[in-house]
C-alpha cells in the first residue's frame, strides 16, 4: 500500500471499505435470522452500535485517507504513470 502507487492505495482502500460494510451486512443478516428462529424469546441483545464502532470509525478513516490520494493525483502528480518534469535550477543542473 505504501509503495507509491496512489491509484493502488485507493483501490485497497476502496476494498476496506467494502470488507467493513460486508462485515455489518452479513451480521445484521444473521441477527435477524437468530432472532426470527429463536425460541423461547431468546434473541440477541447487543447493541450493534458498540460492537460496530472501532469498526466503522476505520472505515471513515479510509474514506478520508481516499480523499487525500485524490488530492495526491491531483495536486501532486502522484499517479502510476506520470513523470514529474524536472525544471532546472539556478545553475541550470
Amino acid at each position: 500500500m505504501l509503495d507509491g502507487d496512489v491509484e493502488k492505495c485507493i483501490r485497497d482502500l476502496n476494498d476496506a471499505i467494502e470488507c467493513g460494510k460486508k462485515w455489518r451486512e452479513i451480521y445484521d443478516k444473521h441477527m435477524g435470522i437468530i432472532n426470527k428462529h429463536s425460541k423461547n424469546n431468546r434473541k440477541w441483545d447487543f447493541s450493534s452500535n458498540s460492537i460496530f464502532a472501532s469498526v466503522e470509525a476505520f472505515v471513515q478513516r479510509c474514506s478520508e485517507l481516499i480523499e487525500i490520494c485524490e488530492g495526491q493525483l491531483q495536486f501532486a502528480l502522484k499517479g502510476k504513470d506520470t513523470q514529474i518534469p524536472k525544471f532546472a535550477g539556478s545553475r541550470s543542473s
